[in-house]
């Protein structure tokens, strides 16, 4: 940018290249902050706005954080549980949140008649030490080290996948509601079907 105001003829751009992996985090802004910010400057306001937060819920919905104090509270309540296997570094994961739970009638099913776990399968919060352990995905040894590692081999292990987002809706028995889990898909009648099959049947179960 300084080189064109100035009028140069040629213009040479400087260019870096890092290695990326997923999580990371770009701030983009002009050469402005050179200077004027230090590295722990920018990387303060960076944090405040990216941290991640374990007590995060979409849309402000009521939702656990955690597999076994939701199932329980689903049991309490007599309502079904829904998984929500999501990352904080997931990008259908916030369409699906903006664009398919935000329909009035998807946010309504999801306040009142489920009990709401979203999983972050990237949460690297360490767990503790007495929580910390080696299980087996297939046939390769798979470490659990951090609350997100915890949800990663819950979801592999069970429903044999590790994509995001998967939606799943339990009885209180944990059996599957629905013949099949719920992945990215914009399109909201079919979400609203899917959920209402799920419930219908727990509703038919309680009889």
């Amino acid at each position: 940018l300084t080189q064109a105001l100035m009028g140069d003829s040629g213009i040479d751009p400087m260019l870096v290249v890092f290695p990326a992996k997923i999580g990371d985090q770009f701030l983009i802004c002009s050469d402005g902050l050179n200077g004027v910010l230090s590295d722990f400057e920018i990387l303060t306001v960076v944090k405040k706005y990216s941290e991640k937060k374990e007590d995060h819920c979409p849309n402000n919905l009521p939702c656990y954080h955690d597999y076994d104090e939701a199932l329980a509270v689903a049991r309490k309540l007599h309502k079904p549980l829904m998984i929500d296997f999501t990352g904080f570094a997931c990008v259908n994961c916030r369409k699906m949140e903006s664009e398919v739970w935000t329909d009035p009638a998807v946010d309504k099913i999801l306040r009142n008649d489920v009990v709401l776990v979203s999983l972050y399968v990237d949460f690297d919060k360490p767990l503790p030490e007495a929580e910390k352990t080696l299980k087996k995905i297939g046939n390769e040894d798979f470490k659990i080290n951090t609350v997100g590692q915890k949800w990663v081999y819950l979801e592999a292990s069970r429903y044999k996948t590790n994509a995001q987002p998967l939606y799943v809706l339990l009885g209180n028995d944990e059996q599957m509601l629905t013949s099949e889990t719920a992945h990215y898909d914009p399109d909201i009648q079919k979400y609203i079907k899917w959920l209402e099959d799920g419930i219908n049947k727990y509703k038919e179960g309680k009889k």
